[in-house]
């Protein structure tokens, strides 16, 4: 079954390597090392930063796109749930490497004693971005495959996502008008009940305001009704970055 979720960043300027002059991502690399997953059997990481849709066949990537030198990473894999979630969800096996919405989470410290999948939705923001409507598809239909898959195994989903991209002038995406008051909006309702915050979610997406709206439209899903354990939200680089956890 699906009974433990959780957000957690994916910024390579997080890691404690590439900016450790910025306070703000301190805390947030302790918040994301510190998320448990025990009794889960295997953890699913949802990137937002895939080519297109499909199932990473090894939890392993790199940096090098980014220029930042020798920084790597590889996990220990679940071949069973792989082969399981790309035939409930009728997308392909990718070769990978893993992109970087899978890689920073391990790096930053996440899972570090479980079996790791490393799953990619198609990028909302920048310039290859998929439709919003072809995005959200194949969160939906994920989010199906993922609940087929939990039949046999215990699995813990995480989204890794990012609020948006536009807070500020700063901003990746510069400054989008309405998106700080959106980001707002949407942390009160992760607070809450997750499904709440689908309707702040939906507008940011509409305005490509959110280049993780893919894996948490997927979150907002599988996490109705459910109680929130945690919940960090700090914004650097006029980025709303974000780390939580939520038990059915």
């Amino acid at each position: 079954m699906i009974g433990r979720s959780a957000v957690v960043p994916h910024a390579p300027a997080l890691l404690a390597g590439v900016r450790p002059d910025i306070l703000q991502t301190h805390s947030l690399r302790r918040a994301v090392g510190a998320l448990e997953f025990a009794d889960a059997d295997c953890v699913v990481i949802v990137s937002s930063h895939g080519t297109w849709a499909g199932v990473y066949e090894r939890p392993q990537g790199s940096l090098d796109d980014f220029g930042m030198g020798p920084i790597a990473v590889t996990a220990r894999g679940d071949d069973e749930i792989a082969r399981d979630l790309k035939r409930a969800w009728g997308r392909p096996l990718l070769d990978g490497p893993a992109d970087f919405g899978v890689c920073v989470p391990l790096l930053l410290g996440l899972a570090r004693d479980r079996p790791v999948v490393g799953v990619a939705l198609p990028e909302a923001t920048g310039p290859g971005a998929h439709p919003l409507d072809e995005v959200l598809g194949a969160s939906e239909e994920l989010a199906g495959a993922l609940e087929l898959a939990g039949r046999t195994k215990d699995i813990a989903v995480v989204a890794s996502a990012h609020s948006s991209a536009g807070l500020s002038p700063r901003a990746p995406l510069t400054e989008v008008p309405g998106a700080a008051e959106l980001h707002s909006e949407m942390v009160r309702a992760l607070a809450g009940d997750p499904f709440q915050a689908r309707t702040a979610l939906m507008e940011l997406g509409r305005a490509e305001a959110a280049c993780g709206v893919g894996p948490l439209s997927l979150l907002t899903q599988l996490c109705r009704d459910w109680s929130c354990l945690s919940l960090r939200s700090e914004s650097v680089f006029g980025v709303g970055y974000l780390v939580g956890e939520w038990a059915a």
